[in-house]
């Protein structure tokens, strides 16, 4: 027989640039989607919920007060008041 083998030569940079065209495609798919998400973000009025908790052991009546603002500090929610 006068054709190369199968098992030989060409065989592994096929499968190689197959695995490539693969994940441009994921990427471009992965893209797509992000611009699709930011778009319908931009359009939308959010309002955001925060939740505090006022104490470490969810107990009640139980306010600690540096716990309370170390939760404001880290959420933003100072630096936008």
């Amino acid at each position: 027989g006068g054709g190369p083998s199968p098992s030989k030569g060409g065989g592994g940079s096929a499968s190689k640039r197959a695995s490539t065209i693969v994940a441009v495609s994921v990427s471009s798919q992965f893209r797509a989607q992000l611009a699709m998400l930011l778009q319908r973000i931009s359009t939308t009025r959010p309002h955001y919920v925060r939740c505090l908790k006022p104490n470490d052991r969810n107990g009640p009546d139980q306010w600690h007060s540096r716990r309370v603002v170390n939760q404001l500090r880290c959420g933003g929610v100072l630096e936008a008041v």
